[in-house]
């Protein structure tokens, strides 16, 4: 992506949440540049994967193959932090040494509470003590690209990440989880599908209750069920109070007029029915404590989940929001451009409609 009129570091701070399609929290965001100065590829990573020596050397060598191959002469790494690194910032140090073979050129900047600044600069002429603040918006050449970078106008784009991210092993017990679950499914696909549903089904019923517990043994079930286009699709009809004959339909991947119905409820104006605050606040909570504690490549189905909620609840700026994380994560994922057509045509729930 070539983007030709930024001008200091101020306006490409305010430039990645556009390219990336959201905001990063507790994140390494690496910024290829190529010969000319021209932006390349963009990568985001985890601060704690960087912190640890045997996860950051694997990253790093990946990292490194992508800016070879995009061409990078030099690289920005920039850490999105709430933690006190004005002195230095260990993850990005420990990237830029491990990358330092492949790219040795690398200029390192730190945003926290919407500032920025170079650590470890003790100029404060070009870095005040507390920071400067990041410009609000991207200027206007640096989102005329195709991507997420396609909207100027919407200030979902900047909205922070509401889910942040578990601590490294939580994350691992439940990918681990969510393996194990994948893997049972080759013991029958129908039955496994269903098993996922009921899972799906049970947990966001447990969440009703404020106090209910979530393992990450059952997010890493509820991970890899939601992976599954069918089981995706059949707990979307349970929460639009779908029949058990429509669930079954969806399961079994058969388009029935008790599918239809249940879908008009969610579209028609004459039939149209709100979700309730309190099942709305539960489905939130089960759907970000499983995107929080799984993998970023598993995170899209559970995104769109949660766009068609807040879609479905009246707030269509955060259902974009999350439309272009799933984007951002998994480009091309039919069911984030499916909502957000839907939104940007001016379509309403039928009970707002």
């Amino acid at each position: 992506m070539t983007i030709p009129t930024l001008r200091g570091p101020g306006e490409l701070l305010a430039t990645l949440p556009h390219l990336l399609g959201f905001t990063p929290v507790e994140s390494i965001v690496i910024v290829g540049i190529r010969e000319g100065g021209e932006i390349g590829a963009v990568m985001r990573v985890d601060r704690d994967d960087c912190l640890m020596a045997e996860v950051c050397e694997s990253m790093a060598r990946s990292i490194a193959a992508h800016l070879t191959r995009d061409g990078a002469v030099a690289a920005i790494l920039v850490s999105y932090t709430d933690e006190p690194v004005r002195v230095c910032c260990e993850a990005a140090d420990a990237l830029r040494v491990a990358i330092a073979d492949v790219v040795p050129r690398v200029d390192a900047w730190a945003v926290s509470r919407n500032n920025y600044f170079s650590p470890g600069c003790a100029d404060v002429t070009c870095c005040p003590v507390a920071g400067t603040a990041v410009p609000r918006s991207a200027p206007r050449a640096a989102t005329m690209s195709s991507g997420a970078a396609t909207r100027t106008s919407t200030s979902h784009a900047s909205t922070r990440r509401p889910w942040g991210t578990a601590l490294t092993l939580e994350r691992r017990r439940c990918a681990r989880a969510a393996d194990r679950w994948a893997a049972r499914r080759a013991d029958g696909e129908l039955s496994w599908r269903r098993r996922s549903v009921d899972l799906w089904q049970q947990h966001l019923v447990r969440a009703l209750d404020p106090e209910a517990s979530l393992r990450e043994a059952d997010m890493g079930k509820l991970v890899a069920g939601m992976a599954d286009v069918r089981v995706r699709d059949a707990v979307i009809v349970w929460l639009v109070s779908g029949s058990a004959n429509a669930i079954d339909d969806v399961v079994e991947g058969i388009s029935s007029d008790s599918v239809a119905q249940a879908l008009d409820s969610m579209l028609d104006c004459r039939i149209g029915v709100a979700l309730d605050e309190v099942q709305a606040a539960a489905v939130r909570s089960v759907l970000l404590r499983c995107i929080s504690h799984g993998r970023r490549k598993d995170a899209a189905p559970l995104l769109c989940v949660l766009a068609l909620v807040e879609w479905w609840t009246g707030e269509p700026g955060a259902a974009l929001s999350f439309c272009d994380a799933a984007s951002a994560g998994t480009p091309g994922y039919r069911l984030a451009a499916l909502i957000r057509a839907t939104i940007l045509a001016g379509v309403m729930p039928g009970w707002l409609a």
